[in-house]
């Protein structure tokens, strides 16, 4: 069995302890992207005992050298809303792994009367609608991947001098914009190349040269970038709709199949590009995963980005808002309007 969401690894905990877990805190531990053992720990209120019983734990699974741990507390009180035993435990653990092995500490999981939520999470989602729902397909939720998606950058294999030359030549015969910005999405040479990208989503192979060009071109601009990536989920022409959706305000789920031909596109489009080309493929690549709750797998495409260019900011401003205040789409915290 492959755990890759945080369903899935839920979904097997009761099998793996023999029993539904009440009151517990569960340490999972994996290597290699494998699970290893799963240990349970009973609170105990003393917290010289408790600090015994994280310290014997630890030592058992440092003895493994388990790569990283996963901790999920169980609680049966849904409307106890004190932390403060899971702080206390956690507290305990990283002391303990700090002092003991290079092991990593996985977010934890907060589990009371059938949800669950990232521990330190407002969001809160039903344990039975997300083993059973798209919502447990579509999401890895923030910090929590269990093992590597093995995600890879296609080689410029198509890139060509003329190749460049051309999608330079395309970018300069962009034509200025209007004033108005909806003025500018209804523009005969904007309307042209949204077409474009809708045929190819739909169409779901890779692009010819000639489409290739005119859509990296287009990436590079940064409001036609905006357009077609929101034109992936909603073709809105409302701005603060549009604006939404691209900032993951919109609690509408969007369509899976649509998200993933836009992965497979952004992949091809990148063997038709340098560095300089593709930087704002990979930022497209980074919301896309995003938009999908794999919020790791963001980073990881942006961190590819700053490696071209530190000072990309539309990367740069996308990293802070997944990183550092660690925000989910609202389809994905919420649970979408499925």
């Amino acid at each position: 069995m492959q755990l890759s969401t945080p369903a899935d690894l839920l979904a097997l905990i009761p099998t793996l302890m023999n029993r539904e877990p009440e009151e517990i805190l569960v340490l999972i531990v994996l290597k290699d992207g494998h699970l290893l053992a799963a240990m349970g720990m009973e609170l105990l209120e003393d917290e010289g005992g408790m600090a015994e019983y994280v310290s014997a734990i630890v030592q058992q699974m440092s003895e493994i050298k388990p790569d990283s741990m996963v901790p999920v507390f169980y609680t049966e009180t849904e409307s106890n809303c004190d932390h403060q035993p899971f702080e206390h435990v956690d507290m305990l653990l990283r002391l303990a792994l700090d002092l003991l092995t290079p092991m990593s500490v996985q977010p934890g999981l907060l589990v009371k009367g059938g949800r669950f939520t990232v521990y330190g999470s407002d969001h809160w989602h039903d344990l039975a609608e997300v083993k059973t729902s798209n919502l447990a397909a579509n999401m890895v939720l923030n910090g929590i991947p269990l093992e590597p998606t093995g995600l890879v950058i296609p080689e410029p294999t198509a890139v060509t001098d003329e190749v460049s030359a051309a999608i330079v030549a395309t970018m300069d015969a962009i034509p200025d914009y209007p004033s108005r910005i909806e003025a500018t999405w209804r523009m005969p040479y904007v309307t042209e190349q949204r077409a474009l990208y809708g045929e190819l989503l739909e169409r779901g192979f890779g692009a010819t040269e000639e489409e290739a060009v005119r859509l990296i071109a287009c990436f590079q601009n940064p409001l036609l970038r905006d357009r077609l990536m929101v034109d992936t989920i909603s073709n809105t022409m409302d701005p603060e709709e549009m604006g939404e959706m691209l900032t993951g305000q919109s609690t509408v789920f969007p369509d899976q199949n649509r998200l993933d031909a836009a992965v497979s596109l952004m992949d091809n489009l990148m063997q038709w590009t340098n560095d300089r080309h593709r930087l704002p493929l990979l930022l497209v690549q980074a919301w896309l995963h995003w938009m999908q709750g794999r919020a790791l797998d963001a980073e990881w495409y942006l961190d590819r980005a700053s490696a071209i260019d530190p000072d990309y900011r539309m990367a740069k401003a996308f990293h802070k808002y997944i990183h550092d205040i660690k925000r989910l789409p609202d389809c994905v915290a919420h649970g979408g309007d499925e």
